[in-house]
Formats: structure tokens, C-alpha cells, sequence
């Protein structure tokens, strides 16, 4: 990776969802996603003492997105910048730092007023992390996996000027959709840490990724959700631009977590950024029938 051109933001840290079931989250999380509980509500998939929480909420969404940051210069810089373009950036307490077990924390909102967590220093567990389903995770330096966010249309030039040029999110590639389009943008190798498209119908979180190790990973969560009743809404498939091979599935919440393999990495020094004909290569169709009927 080209370090002269890195991101001010090291990695999509960690998620914060509001949510109606918990109850459904927590089996959700552990018997078809394979994470570890961390206490209420939230959820391990690596050495971070959490990277998911789903607290109880009267509605369904985002919480807040957690952005890394290397250190508490780097936040310091990052709040001035976000300060300086008249961005309302706000502090946190102390009791705020302990409760989400990070060193910084600084709160702001994006141009589409998606809710945003800029931090440093996660606290980091001495028990490894062990998977109930005996899965492992692609995150280290990569950090949690990437999120889509939906944006009206009058707000999607300025969000992806936000990310691109206060955050310092690189363009990957875009995608367009008849009159519509969507940008995949990146902060470390991972090809895409978070995409944001002009979804007027439907604005807010469109789905979550989530990464493993291993392809058989992907085919046992695939016939979790068969077996515990999970709705699947795109079949297996390998994206274009990433080379994910995954396959989506509904949460409890609504929205769409996918749940792939053998994403692409991007080297900023040898990277041509282009625009995708297509976002499939292949599958990731609506199944047909489901799976009792099959």
C-alpha cells in the first residue's frame, strides 16, 4: 500500500446498531454469524473487546459508525479539520470512553446525518476470541468489514465529499444503476470499507459485511440460515469489483448483513480506479423457492 496517500481513518472499527428484538439479535449473531457475546449486546469477532451492538432501541438503524483512527494526534487532527469545514463535532466524557473501551472518542454526523464515532485506542483481550461456530474473521488492519450506506440524491455529492476529502476515503470504483449511482470507498487494503449509493426509497444502513477465513465459513452460515428460518436474499455470488464470493441474508432488523470470502485488496500505488458494468459476476440472484420447498 502506497502510505503516502493513507486515509486520515485506519479501518471501520466498529458498529453500533439500534434494534426492536435483541433477543432475535443475540441468536442471530451467534448461531447463524458466529460471533461471541461480549456481554449484553454486543459481539466479538476478533481480539477487540467488541466490534457489533445491537441495544434495544424502539426503532431499527444505526447507532452510530465507528471509524479508527492510529492515535490521539491523529484524532486531534481530524477534529480540527472537521472543525475548521464547520462540521459540529462534539467531545465525549470520560464515563463514555470506559463504556465504549476506547482511549478518544469524538461524535459528528455525516452530510446524510448518518451518526459517526472517530476513535483511537480499543481496548484489546487477553482471552482469545472463540467463535461458536469455530469461525475466523478477516479484520486486523482491515478492521470490522464495510458497510453501504443509502443516501437521498440531493445529499450524495456532498456526503462522498465528506468521506473522500475531511476523512480521506480513496475511491475504489463506481457502480451506476440506470439514472443512479453508487461509490465504493476505501481506507486500508480491504477493496471497500464502506460504499454509499443514491437510494431515495430507501435512505440509511442497506447492509453490513462481514468477512471470513474460510469459503466452507460462508456455505455453513448459508445453511444456518436455512435451518434456523433466516429469510436469504441473494443466493451465493462473486461481486465484480471486490471478488467477494458471498451471500446476503436478512437480519432481525430488516436490513441486509452479507456475509462473504476471499475479498480483493487493493495497492494504492498500482490501483486505476474504474466503473463497474456490473456488480455481479455471478449468482447472488433472489432464490427462487426456498429452502423447505427445495
Amino acid at each position: 500500500m502506497n502510505t503516502a496517500a493513507a486515509s486520515a481513518i485506519r479501518s471501520l472499527g466498529y458498529l453500533r446498531l439500534g434494534v426492536r428484538d435483541p433477543v432475535a439479535w443475540s441468536a442471530f449473531a451467534s448461531a447463524v454469524l458466529g460471533l461471541q457475546s461480549a456481554g449484553p449486546h454486543r459481539y466479538r469477532m476478533d481480539q477487540c473487546s467488541w466490534r457489533l451492538e445491537t441495544a434495544p432501541a424502539s426503532t431499527d438503524g444505526v447507532v452510530a459508525v465507528g471509524l479508527e483512527v492510529a492515535h490521539e494526534a491523529a484524532l486531534e487532527a481530524i477534529g480540527h479539520r472537521l472543525s475548521k469545514a464547520g462540521v459540529c463535532v462534539e467531545g465525549a466524557a470520560r464515563e463514555t470512553l470506559a463504556e465504549r473501551n476506547v482511549r478518544g472518542l469524538l461524535r459528528c454526523s455525516d452530510p446524510s446525518g448518518t451518526p459517526l464515532e472517530l476513535f483511537w485506542g480499543q481496548r484489546i483481550e487477553i482471552v482469545p476470541f472463540a467463535s461458536p461456530r469455530g469461525v475466523r474473521f478477516v479484520t486486523g488492519e482491515l478492521g470490522l468489514g464495510h458497510v453501504v450506506l443509502g443516501v437521498d440524491r440531493d445529499r450524495y455529492r456532498d456526503t462522498v465529499g465528506f468521506y473522500r476529502d475531511l476523512l480521506g476515503f480513496r475511491v475504489s470504483d463506481y457502480f451506476r444503476m440506470g439514472d443512479r449511482e453508487a461509490v465504493f470507498l476505501h481506507c486500508n487494503p480491504r477493496h471497500h470499507s464502506l460504499a454509499i449509493g443514491e437510494w431515495p426509497a430507501a435512505p440509511g444502513l442497506i447492509h453490513f459485511m462481514l468477512e471470513v477465513e474460510d469459503l466452507d465459513a460462508v456455505g455453513f452460515a448459508l445453511d444456518a440460515c436455512y435451518a434456523k428460518g433466516v429469510r436469504v436474499k441473494r443466493t451465493l455470488g462473486r461481486h465484480s469489483n471486490d471478488r467477494m464470493v458471498s451471500f446476503y441474508a436478512e437480519t432481525p432488523s430488516g436490513f441486509d448483513v452479507e456475509y462473504g470470502w476471499g475479498g480483493r485488496l487493493i495497492d494504492d500505488a498500482t490501483w486505476t480506479v474504474s466503473e463497474v458494468a456490473h456488480g455481479t459476476l455471478w449468482g447472488h440472484r433472489p432464490p427462487a423457492r426456498t429452502y423447505a420447498e427445495a
